[in-house]
This record gives C-alpha cells, structure tokens and sequence, in this order.
C-alpha cells in the first residue's frame, strides 16, 4: 500500500508513505523486482529534493481505520 499527501501550507511539500512487508520486503524483494524499475521512473526525479527516507514500525497508538481517518479529513 502506498499514499502521497500534499501539504496545504506548504504546496511544495509531498509525503509519499509505502508500507512494507518488512525490510527485507523492500531492500531485497522490491528493489529486484520488475516493479522497481517502474516505480523508480516516476520518482527518481524529485531524489534530489527528499528531505527523509527512513523505515518505521507502526506502534499500538491509533484510532479508527483509514476509510474512517479519510472520511473525517474530507469533512473538516
């Protein structure tokens, strides 16, 4: 799963968040996959302006599920 966001303060600002299988998934499985190269097309031109690349685990803080979460952002 993927999603980029924009930031409306900022409009030059984007956060692309992917989730992995695990670090291995992405390091080893993704990067020697045919997808890969596909992917890396469409965002190898803004490499240069990547302010964070970093691997995180998801913790037990959260509430309600994406559908919800994009519901109540849509309406605020």
């Amino acid at each position: 799963m993927y999603e980029l966001t924009h930031c409306t303060e900022e409009p030059e600002l984007y956060i692309l968040r992917i989730e992995w299988d695990s670090l291995d998934g992405h390091m080893k499985g993704f990067r020697s996959s045919p997808e890969f190269r596909d992917f890396y097309r469409y965002v190898q031109p803004f490499f240069n302006d990547i302010q964070e690349m970093h691997h995180y685990e998801l913790t037990k803080v959260r509430k309600g599920d994406q559908a919800a979460a994009a519901a109540n952002s849509s309406s605020a």
